[in-house]
């Protein structure tokens, strides 16, 4: 076997790289205060940007503002008063652990289970590390 055809089999076997150019900005969250609750009128619209599991996204901001949560619809309301900032740096920090490449840092990710263990597979350089859902 020469050269260009173990390059060319190599070639084949690795991911397909997608380059693309558009920046990746998650929507800014939509908060209103009613009340003692706080809601969150476009957390589906959120979910589906960042490609994740609603529950594995109200889970994680439910910990991280240490309050419940339940989903009405397409929103998301949350037990006691939260600013929009407040939101918007705990979606941001998920984004950060759960959905950015520590690799290469694009967001082509997906999360895959494996056994009992949750992995975060980058899509465009195939960098593979264990999260703790």
């Amino acid at each position: 076997m020469d050269y260009n055809e173990m390059l060319k089999k190599a070639r084949e076997t690795m991911p397909e790289i997608s380059i693309s150019k558009s920046r990746f900005e998650v929507p800014e969250p939509n908060v209103a205060n009613q009340g003692k609750k706080t809601v969150l009128l476009n957390f589906n619209k959120i979910t589906e940007y960042i490609q994740r599991d609603t529950d594995d996204i109200l889970k994680f901001l439910t910990r991280e503002l240490a309050t419940s949560a339940v989903i009405e619809g397409h929103k998301a309301v949350f037990t006691g008063k939260f600013s929009r900032k407040q939101i918007a740096d705990k979606i941001n920090r998920y984004v950060s652990m759960y959905v950015k490449c520590g690799e290469c840092g694009r967001f082509e990710t997906k999360l895959k289970k494996e056994d009992r263990i949750t992995y975060m597979e980058c899509m465009a350089c195939g960098a593979k590390k264990p999260v703790i859902v």
